[in-house]
């Protein structure tokens, strides 16, 4: 008898397992009836199945529930199992829904992830490429630098030996040289104050404004000519 009151009997005279039973007054067990060999007839054993089920207590998995329900009935559009079975119909279909807008975002889900994937790997390339091009630029920007410093070297050395320098160099004399004038000037003067000067060398006269003189001109300071 199992747990459900089913019962299983059969006739001891056929073939189990390829050998006799030995024991003709037990029926078999479920182990030796699913060994039986094809060719036995079905007139040898028969099974019987209990159709009252008993209905057990407690809270066992195997516990009869709807004990009530008889395989013809509709229970679905009658009896007192209608109204449970509307609402637990409802709530399969609600998790069906759930579970299909479920399944949608999964799939959303996925293709952001993908999409996210993407961008990263564009972003890591972005970056690689990025990094090589500043390495490139600091390599550049080095040489630049190494060439500036040699080319500003030989740029002061030609500068120094050109004629635009010694111009320089002679104009700054004349400053000084002007300078030193009017010093000498102003000092003569507050100690001679009715002395009286005939020409400023340093005035600037306007007769000499539209004059144009060439400023590579060689200056020379020697003492005029007497006539």
């Amino acid at each position: 008898q199992g747990q459900a009151g089913y019962y299983l009997t059969a006739h001891a005279g056929f073939k189990v397992g390829g050998a006799p039973s030995s024991n003709k007054e037990r029926g078999n067990t479920l182990w030796e009836l699913c060994e039986v060999e094809d060719h036995v007839g079905a007139e040898r054993y028969f099974t019987t199945v209990m159709t009252r089920l008993k209905v057990a207590e407690g809270e066992d998995p195997l516990m009869l529930r709807w004990s009530a329900i008889a395989g013809s009935s509709q229970f679905w559009t009658e009896g007192p199992l209608s109204e449970e079975y509307l609402q637990l119909e409802g709530d399969v279909n609600k998790l069906r829904g759930e579970l299909e807008s479920l399944k949608t975002q999964r799939r959303r889900l996925e293709e952001e992830v993908g999409i996210l994937w993407s961008s990263l790997d564009g972003a890591r390339d972005d970056r690689a490429r990025l990094e090589g091009d500043v390495l490139s630029l600091t390599e550049v920007a080095m040489l630049l630098e190494a060439k500036l410093k040699d080319e500003g070297a030989k740029a002061v050395v030609g500068y120094k030996a050109s004629q635009g320098f010694e111009l320089g160099l002679k104009k700054m004399g004349w400053v000084s040289y002007e300078f030193e004038y009017r010093v000498a000037l102003k000092r003569l003067r507050g100690k001679h104050p009715e002395i009286k000067i005939k020409q400023d060398p340093f005035a600037e006269c306007p007769e000499d404004a539209n004059i144009r003189m060439d400023l590579s001109q060689p200056f020379d300071d020697s003492p005029p000519s007497e006539k």
